[in-house]
């Protein structure tokens, strides 16, 4: 990513983002977005970063926010910066992603399609299979006045070139991540990881993770989220997390199953193909290996490091088993590899039987880090070791969600009388309503499976003005929470 700030709570974005397409005639091809808003492209063993191959030249005349590419199916999508529409009431923001497919042996990279919609896209996230993508965009930025920031989540699907569905957000968060079952998007906040389902677009459940989450990834193909805080990597296991007692949960101000130290403050963690190994960067030279399934930490620096000339250097991919890693380093557009620290590879030849499925890393007895600058691990702070902040309702993962659909309210509370929920399929049948609490949460005995609309009614059913307008629901064979509504007044 650039170095373009989001307003509001999201104030860090990563430097570089890449994405790494095989099948190119002489090797793989792999884009890298510079922290000037400049897509590059490498190939293997090239010592330079090169301009985009001709067959691309559409994007190498426009600055870009963001690039992501699907796991599986090596398609790419890119976030130009957004223009400003000529001729409407508002002269408002268009946006747009732009789908690449994947050079073949026969072929040179492509634009696919493009898809518009309103807004500066910052954000991109796109699901393994290449089918989807899920973008944040700003739809507009404070005015002078102090008012709020405008964002929204959208829904696209690529093979369609179309946008398939959309949702509101009350601030921009600082990083997005897609989980690779494709089913849940995550949005990092100050102190919170929230959740929302891909299959209705809609908010959910949320992970407490105090302080600024920086960054979030998942490894290849696992299902353990990790959160880059500044100068910590949070690991967030969903069996370690569902198999807690409801009286631990309701303790603990952190959500996450481990939080390992770094050395630095870092904003992203890049994953080995194998999952094994991780690199974490931030801003300068400095690189901290992380091994997953220890917790161990060992910093190194690249060749050039202690040069009095200001440089970022980014990690963009790995080879296999986990090989070497290669960095790009800003303003010279040089590539330069990295071998792994040999301790960690030492360690991981002798511990086969160690797996990305580790569920609960014990740091009381972690490994020794390879270097003595390197700070241990530690568990995920106490509840007696933490100030207690005000209550926020506690993270539930799905097996323990009830079955309810439920929210809460904000704003002006003492405008709604009611939560309708009307269906299923149906946007004028009743189906269930609830009495807000004084607090404004609200919950509703789970319907029967079906599409279902949800809408906030004040005094005589009159619609008031809220943010969203209703939420569209999917129901299935478990409850949803989260669904909360911002209101602005009575019609």
């Amino acid at each position: 990513m650039t170095k373009r700030a989001l307003p509001g709570a999201a104030l860090v974005l990563l430097a570089v983002a890449t994405i790494a397409t095989p099948g190119a005639a002489g090797g793989f091809l792999t884009f890298v977005l510079g922290p000037d808003g400049v897509v590059y492209s490498w190939k293997a063993d090239d010592t330079d970063l090169l301009p985009l191959p001709p067959s691309l030249a559409h994007l190498a005349d426009h600055p870009v926010n963001d690039l992501a590419i699907s796991e599986d199916s090596g398609k790419a999508v890119v976030l130009p910066v957004a223009s400003r529409r000529a001729g409407t009431r508002r002269n408002r923001l268009e946006g747009s992603a732009v789908v690449i497919s994947s050079p073949t042996t026969a072929a040179p990279p492509a634009i696919l399609n493009q898809i518009t919609f309103e807004g500066d896209g910052r954000r991109v996230a796109v699901s393994g299979d290449g089918r989807f993508a899920y973008v944040l965009a700003i739809l507009a930025l404070p005015d002078q006045a102090g008012g709020e920031v405008r964002a929204r989540l959208y829904a696209l699907d690529l093979d369609e070139g179309r946008v398939l569905a959309s949702t509101q957000l009350d601030s921009p968060p600082s990083a997005v991540a897609l989980e690779p079952a494709g089913t849940r998007l995550y949005l990092a906040y100050p102190g919170r990881i929230q959740t929302y389902t891909t299959h209705p677009l809609a908010q959910s459940w949320h992970y407490r993770s105090p302080g600024a989450n920086r960054g979030l990834c998942f490894p290849p193909h696992g299902a353990v989220l990790y959160s880059v805080r500044r100068d910590r990597i949070a690991r967030f296991d969903p069996e370690v997390i569902a198999g807690r007692k409801p009286e631990e949960r309701q303790r603990l101000q952190d959500d996450a199953t481990a939080v390992t130290p770094l050395p630095f403050a870092a904003d992203s963690l890049l994953f080995s193909r194998d999952g094994n190994l991780a690199v974490a960067s931030g801003s300068g030279d400095g690189l901290a290996f992380f091994d997953p399934r220890t917790g161990t930490v060992v910093t190194t620096r690249w060749d050039g490091a202690g040069s009095e000339t200001s440089r970022e250097v980014r990690p963009f991919y790995f080879g296999r088993s986990p090989g070497d890693l290669v960095v790009a380093i800003f303003p010279e557009k040089r590539v330069r590899t990295v071998a792994p620290p040999v301790s960690l590879i030492e360690a991981d030849a002798k511990n086969p039987q160690l797996s990305n499925d580790v569920k609960e890393i014990s740091y009381n007895q972690s490994s020794p880090p390879a270097i003595s600058d390197t700070p241990k691990p530690e568990a995920a702070p106490s509840p007696a070791a933490t100030p207690q902040p005000s209550p926020v309702p506690a993270a539930a993962e799905p097996p323990e969600v009830p079955l309810v659909v439920a929210g809460r309210l904000s704003g002006r509370i003492d405008a709604v009388r009611a939560i309708v929920i009307y269906g299923p399929g149906s946007i004028v049948r009743e189906q269930a309503r609830a009495v807000p609490d004084a607090d404004g949460s609200w919950r509703i005995p789970l319907p029967a499976p079906g599409t279902y609309r949800i809408v906030p009614m004040g005094e005589g059913a009159r619609p008031v003005r809220s943010e969203p307008n209703f939420h569209t629901l999917e129901v299935k064979d478990r409850g949803v929470t989260g669904l909360d509504f911002r209101i602005l007044g009575t019609s």
